[in-house]
């Protein structure tokens, strides 16, 4: 399957999910492993997420698998919006965000369009037997 251009490239919600959960544990000085942004998304309350447990993304994509948000990840990755860096003490990778991540968190036309049911005239199902 070919992959769109950069340019035709918009962001789901859940991508923007998970580039506030980075954004939000990055603003706190503190980055994030794949697992952590597991944890926070399907609202693991542990030690390490206490202090992000008010976030309003913490605990929003629990239906996700961690393989599917793996997928998302690396997709943020390859289009620039997150980087990775490695802790050799801890010998993993953890996220941070970019300029281009934190101007698609502000930016709505990087955003997929979200689409409103239209609300169509109920029918009526019960009525009163006439005399």
């Amino acid at each position: 399957m070919k992959r769109k251009p950069y340019s035709e490239f918009v962001l789901n919600p859940s991508h923007l999910k998970i580039l506030n959960a980075i954004a939000a544990v990055n603003e706190k000085k503190k980055a994030l492993s794949h697992d952590g942004i597991v944890k926070i998304l399907h609202g693991i309350k542990d030690e390490e997420t206490i202090p992000f447990q008010n976030e309003k993304v913490f605990s929003t994509l629990i239906s996700s698998s961690p393989k599917r948000i793996s997928a998302m990840e690396k997709n943020l990755i390859r289009r620039n919006f997150v980087k990775l860096f490695y802790n050799e003490k801890l010998n993993d990778y953890f996220y941070l965000i970019t300029p281009l991540g934190r101007n698609a968190l502000e930016n709505k036309s990087l955003r997929k369009p979200t689409y409103k049911k239209t609300s169509t005239k109920k029918k009526t199902t019960i009525i009163n037997i006439p005399n």
